[in-house]
């Protein structure tokens, strides 16, 4: 490893697995504190979240050129063909932009529901730009892709980099095609002992295309990889959404793709936390409002004594 690869694969490690963590951390931490009914209504945690995805270089249209999270988009639309229109901002950005205003306006108006579809909208467009970067990493490590013309080790260290960050959401979909792709793209030592396979770069891409629906993007979402010069990158293709099952990628003893097994009877991860989300906030609704209900009807039967105490008091004193 030499200066560069050793910077490349600590200030990435620093600002997407530390601070991402920290925006997806603030999302959630939003909704929580809007389900809790304890006057807080989560605004803050979200506008905190987004102005450190963002940074403070971007400037008011996101046309500066930022250090975060936001920054990563940016970068990679040009070399994969999803920027917005003739823009130089990221379709992912701009997505996640309006899904955040829009949870930032349910929060404050103690919409919980629609904040959470909000952040279930938001978290598919963070993975966008590091899908891309694994998938550039992985070409231009491979002796049988780009080796010939990238920087050098460079590479292994940044295809690291973006992976990481993304792993255990990978794994929440399908462990051994998660194994998978990290077995080829995990920092193991120096560069030429890496388990890198040559040719693997289409293995890598096929897999991570399988995760896909579970995801929540799509083959449009993440691109083709293009030259600097815009062309098409023959096997970097974007993959077809209509032809493109609901599938995961079984591994076969050899760690090939041996096959397709069809998901599209099955729930997806977000599915599930989505249910599960909406019953606690169910929950939670259920628990004030009988909270509230109980507390009133002791206040009513505290009133009612003292009520009665004021009637024999005064029947007493008549009587007298």
């Amino acid at each position: 490893w030499d200066d560069t690869s050793r910077r490349e694969l600590m200030s990435k490690g620093a600002a997407y697995q530390i601070v991402r963590q920290n925006v997806i951390s603030r999302l959630a931490l939003g909704i929580e504190q809007c389900t809790a009914f304890s006057g807080v209504s989560g605004v803050y945690e979200w506008e905190a979240a987004w102005a450190l995805f963002a940074g403070s270089l971007e400037g008011v249209d996101g046309s500066g050129k930022g250090e975060s999270v936001y920054a990563l988009g940016d970068k990679r639309c040009p070399q994969f063909g999803t920027c917005v229109g003739a823009t130089s901002i990221a379709r992912n950005n701009q997505l996640a932009l309006e899904a955040w205003q829009d949870g930032i306006q349910a929060l404050a108006s103690s919409d919980c529901f629609a904040a959470e579809l909000a952040r279930k909208a938001i978290m598919p467009q963070l993975l966008v730009p590091f899908i891309q970067g694994t998938l550039r990493e992985a070409y231009e490590v491979d002796p049988e892709g780009g080796a010939a013309l990238a920087d050098g080790v460079v590479e292994f260290a940044e295809g690291w980099a973006f992976l990481a960050a993304i792993l255990p959401r990978l794994a929440l979909c399908n462990t051994t095609t998660t194994a998978f792709i990290r077995d080829n793209m995990a920092i193991t030592g120096a560069p030429s002992t890496t388990t890198f396979q040559p040719g693997n770069y289409r293995l890598v891409k096929a897999h991570l295309e399988s995760l896909y629906q579970c995801l929540g993007i799509t083959c449009q979402d993440i691109g083709g990889m293009l030259t600097s010069s815009g062309a098409q990158i023959a096997g970097m293709e974007p993959c077809d959404d209509s032809a493109r099952l609901a599938c995961q990628v079984e591994l076969g003893s050899s760690g090939q793709a041996t096959g397709v097994a069809n998901q599209g009877s099955g729930v997806s991860a977000e599915m599930v936390v989505l249910a599960v989300t909406c019953l606690l906030t169910l929950c939670t609704f259920v628990v004030v409002v009988a909270s509230i209900a109980i507390r009133r009807r002791g206040a009513q039967k505290q009133a009612s004594s003292k009520h009665e105490v004021a009637d024999a008091t005064l029947v007493g004193a008549t009587t007298a």
